[in-house]
């Protein structure tokens, strides 16, 4: 492993003491923040030198640059690997990162806050929901050439995933606006009690019918 100057070190303080942290040490796996991506942790007595190098390991067994610090990891080859680096790398290297063009941060978290912002993605009582895309064009209907049982156990999920999209409704009536980053007209506490309502007598009893089928 390369040694890292200590330039780029006073550096990656500099830009550790801005970065926003989530004491995700012990249930990382369990913070979903994008599909298969979760947030890396760099805070914790629990944390020692062996396990900051194994974070900068990347699939092919080679390292992040020491000019990069990686944001997320993936769970396994899903996922997305978010790695800020500090300064332009001109590398040839086509089995790392580095031949991939950067953006900056907005740019590159665009599409994720707009289908946010729009409620394609939003929080459930489990955490965020991704599945938009993958139920919503099946029209309702599993796949043709599954086995029968398995196309009840999607059909038992796909209710579940329909029944928290009502919660999209109730996300409108309080406040939310899908035009605007503008939270302040959204009345939080409002709904967190009407979606807590719901998911019981609605959204649970389909996910027990779920998890017996």
């Amino acid at each position: 492993m390369p040694q890292v100057p200590q330039a780029t070190i006073r550096k990656f303080m500099e830009l550790m003491t801005m970065l926003p942290y989530m004491d995700v040490a012990d249930h990382y796996l369990e913070l979903e923040i994008q599909p298969s991506t979760y947030p890396m942790s760099y805070v914790g007595e629990q944390l020692d030198v062996g396990y900051f190098e194994s974070q900068r390991e990347l699939y092919n067994d080679d390292f992040t640059a020491p000019c990069a610090l990686r944001l997320t990891f993936g769970e396994g080859s899903y996922g997305t690997e978010f790695i800020y680096d500090t300064k332009t790398t001109n590398s040839e290297d086509q089995d790392g990162y580095f031949h991939l063009s950067g953006g900056q941060p907005r740019e590159v978290l665009e599409p994720f806050i707009s289908k946010c912002q729009q409620l394609l993605y939003f929080g459930i009582a489990e955490g965020l929901d991704f599945r938009y895309e993958f139920y919503h064009d099946s029209g309702g209907h599993p796949p043709v050439d599954w086995e029968e049982h398995f196309q009840r156990q999607w059909l038992a999920s796909y209710n579940v995933w329909a029944a928290a999209r009502k919660m999209k409704d109730i996300y409108l009536d309080c406040g939310w606006n899908v035009n605007t980053s503008d939270r302040s007209g959204f009345r939080s506490d409002e709904f967190i009690e009407r979606r807590a309502t719901y998911w019981t007598k609605v959204v649970q009893p389909l996910l027990d019918i779920e998890e017996r089928t």
